[in-house]
């Protein structure tokens, strides 16, 4: 997980990780696998976070786009490192306002990402609960891509080979068996 692109904030979280190798790896995961997909992790907010350190992570998500981000702003928790911070914690708005800006950058790299996908030719492993809203059968591919199929409740559980059809979110596919 990334968590900040920020080195200072990845410091001040503890992580191992640096902006620049989270680069690295990413950027050399795509020389080998041109059509990776990447999802991470993102905390904003974190205490002391100044806008500038908060435009580092933008500038490094633009420059990696994820496939999928998992964006949370910073909630304080008794008992860990981050507890003596406690008086740096920014204010609600300013977090909700960046939050916001992270989700929009994210969220056109993953409609890319799937748009990319459609005609592309997938193994998808069938959820054993449809979805409420289409009742349509849920899968996800091995790239963690929510994917919604017609079928019988049969399939629920199987792994099947099928072509993406639809590059909207979410996803829809043909299944082999489909005469459309």
């Amino acid at each position: 997980p990334l968590q900040s692109g920020d080195d200072d904030i990845l410091r001040r979280m503890k992580r191992k990780m640096t902006a620049g190798l989270f680069s690295r790896l990413v950027a050399r995961s795509r020389e080998v696998m041109p059509a990776v997909a990447f999802s991470t992790d993102i905390i904003v907010g974190f205490p002391g976070e100044t806008e500038r350190q908060f435009e580092n992570t933008l500038t490094l998500v633009e420059a990696t786009r994820p496939a999928k981000a998992h964006i949370f702003p910073f909630s304080l928790r008794q008992g860990t490192a981050a507890e003596a911070f406690s008086g740096e914690c920014l204010s609600d708005a300013v977090v909700r306002s960046r939050v916001a800006r992270l989700r929009a950058l994210t969220d056109g790299f993953e409609r890319a990402y799937r748009a990319s996908l459609a005609g592309e030719r997938v193994t998808l492993l069938i959820e054993m609960q449809r979805e409420r809203k289409t009742g349509m059968l849920t899968g996800l591919t091995d790239t963690y891509i929510k994917v919604l199929c017609q079928g019988d409740d049969t399939l629920k559980g199987s792994l099947v080979e099928a072509t993406l059809t639809h590059s909207t979110a979410p996803l829809q596919l043909r299944l082999p068996s489909d005469s459309a």
